[in-house]
């Protein structure tokens, strides 16, 4: 019985270990990820990138209406609205930040 707990035990390790280097290894990628969309932002969704960001949400707001949440779930809607005071371009940029910090 003493060898199976032991068993046991040496199993729990080697996952933990795994769950640890497995976790780490999406946290990088996510980093990664976040780290380049925010240096892509710009040229992208900026006021003047290739579709910005309040052009498309305004877009979204005269075709969807009141249902625009639902069909486009976005944080950026707190900007756009004006829950938060900053442009959706620059709050996108402070959602890549915690994106990073977080990762």
């Amino acid at each position: 019985d003493s060898s199976r707990n032991s068993e046991t035990e040496q199993k729990t390790k080697d996952y933990s270990v795994t769950r640890s280097v497995l976790l780490r290894c999406f946290g990088f990628i996510w980093l990664v990820a976040f780290a380049s969309l925010y240096v892509q932002l710009p040229g992208l969704y900026g006021q003047n990138g290739i579709i910005p960001i309040s052009q498309q949400l305004a877009h979204y707001e005269n075709h969807f209406k009141s249902s625009r949440y639902f069909q486009c779930p976005t944080l950026l809607w707190l900007a756009y609205d004006g829950y938060i005071p900053i442009s959706p371009e620059d709050f996108s940029h402070y959602i890549c930040l915690l994106g990073i910090a977080l990762s």
